[in-house]
């Protein structure tokens, strides 16, 4: 599903923390390698595989237990991870994810098919429960942050 509602952190992820009625708590950081973040208080919380929703509660829950009493927390993601093409393009790489990202759109950040591409050979790996599934896409299929785009090269 190409849906960000249920987006689940992951490494690379940048984030604001904001504790209402106590800025001093609040924080900006990035997911590091090993799927952690550092809250003042709380100390090391793992957030992979955490939908926001979840790392609000969780980030609640621990402050409530030993510090405030009924805190307001909000969790904000200010840059998702990068996604990639690779293959037949122009200029293959990492790229910033945008909301509504397609293939199209990734493709044209890529600097556009190169004249061996396949355009209609597109094969996507993203991260599905846990572990890496590879898929046929199309031009139009969603792009998520983390996604791994190939173009094929055409067999003339």
């Amino acid at each position: 599903s190409a849906d960000l509602s249920s987006y689940k952190f992951a490494q690379g992820d940048q984030i604001r923390i904001l504790t209402l009625e106590h800025k001093d708590l609040s924080v900006e950081t990035a997911v590091a390698d090993d799927g952690t973040i550092e809250m003042p208080l709380i100390g090391t919380i793992k957030v992979t595989g955490l939908t926001v929703s979840r790392l609000r509660d969780v980030v609640a829950q621990a402050l409530d237990k030993d510090f405030i009493v009924d805190p307001k927390v909000n969790v904000e993601i200010l840059k998702y991870r990068p996604f990639y093409v690779l293959g037949e393009v122009k200029a293959p790489g990492g790229f910033e994810y945008q909301a509504g990202m397609d293939v199209r759109k990734a493709v044209a950040l890529a600097g556009g098919y190169t004249r061996r591409a396949s355009q209609d050979s597109i094969e996507i790996t993203r991260p599905v429960l846990g572990k890496k599934r590879s898929f046929p896409g199309r031009k139009d299929t969603r792009v998520l942050p983390g996604d791994v785009i190939e173009i094929e090269r055409r067999w003339f």
